[in-house]
């Protein structure tokens, strides 16, 4: 992109968060390239609409920032110069998480209540020191860090990290295309064709490893159909490789979208796979500076949803500062039109890997943000650290403004509680990435993995008594996971350990006395462990299903009345509704249960049958994920009464249900489906075959045992 020369006016972009769920397009993930539409096209607002909204944002900002003394203005201009411009997403209802993008020159009256940060900096790539500095002064934290999976969230391609058959038969047939995997080389490449159309990826980056690996690459041969999402350097290639099962796969939720098989994107047909990697996944895989971060479409997004405080940008100085290819040094920020402004933010997400990020993985700055001025003040006396400035655990910068909380707050304070060690940031530096937006359940969490951080931010733990998302002394990320130390197998517990982390701050539980009564199971059973009944398993993980972060009650009546996953019948799978709902009403007074405010109506909608078993009904479920939780729950109970449902699961139309049903059904009955040809990523027509087989031995096989066992 050609470099700013002549401009014309300011802006400012302001995004707000919503007091709800985040907007289903907020998703950075997308297929096609489509970007997001404006906020006018979004709502169709009139020009009426939008110009009350604008007015009453600048009433807002005015009246939020005015008052005290602080800094001067950030800008070289004379701000009376300038002719300020907006662009909004309003909900005037919740004016408390506004970011504000500047481009020229601040507002003296927004200037004015700015905590002072004086020269410290970590939003900008110079300001990053590297992990290897890191491990100089905490060489056991960079130990553990090494072993994790986030040094494997991203590698450039090479014999050493591609962990995929690149052999010389190695291949897939899918969607009647043919793909081939082949090694030229240390080069790495994915042939497809079909029809007598043919393309070739070449791979140049690895995502992931411990159970699947996707890879990024480049389109070197073959038709460019959508040329402008080709202009960007690397994009997500269109297959992966289940390490487990040593087989090539189609991605499950390609671009991060979950749709039936007939919406999935065809990667042989004549618009190909289209996922840009550097915007949908190179965000959180790598480490990009923070300061470029909140510039990105999902940055922005993910920064007014999880930061929790009011910001202003000045983005005009650190593009000259930071991205002299795109602004040049010695453009006149003032004068930048409005359209070349949206050109240039765009611009930012298509930056390159190895441009935009300081780090090919998840480093120590990917969390701790730029430590180069903490790093470069560090020395050790005696074994003991000293002489470090102190890090900012949330972005600062003389190009980031901050506001004191009220006028008389003391500096030093204010410091504090917006640049310390405290449980609003430390939240923050895990939902910079663990946050997305996912098909949700009845009650608001998300269905499947990728956004831990959002379902914990609604869930019980982590909200004061008065509704509002904060932290409060309460529940932070790290009270349960080590950030410095891999996670999934890594993590493995006792209930009992489990139940640990729980009673650090509910302390009643420590008498197994309160236990038995609170939870009507005897403490130590099933029934009576934290996680299980407030954390259910209900979450669609890369092979098995994972805990929800979303901490609520088992009578959940969204959960209850709509027919979803419950807590109860996740054990009970055999049991009614009306079973489960008589329990919790006489366990539970009516004012601590929404089990006793479930309608009747509800549930006679909801359950066709009422007297019938909730296992086999959520089997039976227009609700994707609600047959996914069966299918693996079912068969871990080795439920045998639902097989012939179960099989039925190998036909869904999602393929991740097939993916669950493959993996849960042959580790229940013991067997391979390889045997019988079975893939789960088939058509309807090539699966046909492969499951009348299966159902055929199956079904014979499981008549037998009955028999057998009768006559014992």
């Amino acid at each position: 992109m050609a470099s700013i020369q002549a401009h014309r006016t300011s802006q400012i972009s302001f995004y707000q968060r919503d007091s709800t769920v985040e907007k289903s397009d907020s998703n950075p993930s997308r297929q096609g390239g489509q970007e997001p539409g404006s906020w006018l096209k979004k709502n169709g607002a009139s020009v009426a609409i939008f110009a009350i909204s604008v007015g009453l944002i600048i009433a807002f900002f005015l009246t939020y920032f005015s008052g005290g003394e602080g800094n001067k203005p950030v800008a070289g201009d004379d701000p009376s110069q300038h002719k300020t411009r907006q662009f909004a997403q309003l909900n005037p209802a919740n004016p408390n998480q506004v970011v504000a993008q500047y481009w020229d020159a601040l507002d003296p009256e927004v200037a004015r209540l700015r905590a002072d940060s004086g020269d410290a900096t970590n939003i900008r790539s110079v300001d990053y020191a590297g992990s290897d500095t890191c491990k100089k002064c905490h060489s056991d934290v960079h130990d553990h860090w090494s072993a994790s999976h986030h040094t494997i969230s991203y590698a450039k391609a090479t014999p050493e990290t591609v962990k995929g058959d690149f052999s010389e038969n190695a291949s897939i047939e899918y969607l009647g295309g043919k793909a081939r995997f082949i090694r030229d080389g240390d080069a790495f490449l994915m042939q497809l064709e079909r029809d007598g159309l043919r393309r070739v990826y070449q791979v140049t980056g690895t995502l992931g490893g411990r159970k699947v690996q996707a890879y990024s690459g480049k389109l070197i041969v073959g038709p460019r159909a959508n040329e402008r999402l080709f202009k960007v350097k690397e994009i997500q290639l269109p297959f992966n490789y289940w390490v487990e099962k040593g087989q090539w796969i189609p991605p499950i939720h390609p671009g991060g979208v979950a749709v039936p098989d007939d919406e999935r994107a065809d990667p042989f047909g004549a618009e190909g796979f289209l996922v840009n990697f550097e915007k949908n996944c190179a965000l959180c895989h790598t480490t990009r500076p923070i300061g470029d971060w909140m510039i990105s479409d999902s940055g922005k997004d993910r920064i007014v949803h999880h930061a929790n405080r009011p910001l202003g940008f000045l983005l005009g100085p650190y593009m000259q500062e930071n991205h002299q290819n795109i602004v040049s040094p010695n453009s006149l920020l003032r004068d930048t039109p409005d359209e070349l402004i949206k050109e240039i933010l765009a611009e930012m997400d298509n930056v390159s890997v190895e441009v935009g990020s300081t780090s090919p993985n998840i480093s120590c700055e990917a969390c701790h943000h730029g430590c180069l001025q903490h790093a470069t003040t560090a020395s050790i006396d005696d074994g003991k650290r000293v002489n470090a400035r102190p890090t900012h655990y949330f972005p600062v910068s003389p190009l980031l403004i901050t506001r004191k909380l009220e006028k008389e707050e003391p500096l030093e304070v204010a410091k504090k509680r917006i640049w310390g060690n405290n449980a609003d940031n430390v939240n923050f530096m895990c939902a910079r990435c663990h946050t997305d937006a996912r098909p949700l359940y009845a009650n608001g969490m998300s269905t499947w993995h990728g956004a831990a951080a959002t379902d914990a931010s609604r869930g019980h733990c982590y909200l004061a008594k008065d509704g509002s998302t904060a932290t409060h002394g309460q529940l932070t990320c790290v009270q349960c996971h080590d950030p410095h130390k891999g996670t999934g197998e890594a993590l493995i517990e006792t209930p009992q350990q489990q139940d640990a982390r729980c009673i650090t701050c509910h302390q009643e539980f420590e008498d197994s006395g309160f236990v038995d009564a609170h939870t009507h199971h005897k403490t130590g059973t099933a029934g009576s462990h934290c996680m299980d009944c407030h954390m259910p398993k209900v979450v669609e993980g890369r092979d098995g299903l994972t805990r929800t972060h979303m901490i609520f009650s088992p009578t959940d009546k969204e959960m209850l009345g709509g027919n979803q996953p419950n807590a109860c019948n996740l054990c009970h799978l055999d049991e009614s509704i009306d079973w489960t709902v008589k329990h919790l009403k006489d366990w539970y007074r009516a004012e601590e249960s929404d089990a006793a405010v479930v309608e009747e109506e509800t549930l006679a909608s909801n359950y066709p049958q009422r007297d019938g078993k909730v296992g086999l009904g959520w089997l039976r479920s227009y609700h994707g994920p609600t047959r996914l939780v069966a299918i693996e729950s079912l068969c871990k109970a080795n439920a045998r009464w639902a097989l012939d449902d179960l099989l039925n699961s190998l036909d869904d139309q999602i393929m991740a249900n097939r993916m669950f049903a493959q993996i849960n059904l042959e580790k229940m009955l013991g067997m391979s489906f390889d045997e019988f040809g079975y893939r789960f990523y088939m058509t309807p027509s090539e699966r046909r075959e492969p499951i009348e087989k299966i159902r055929a031995k199956v079904l014979s096989d499981d008549a037998k045992a009955g028999a057998a066992g009768d006559e014992s």
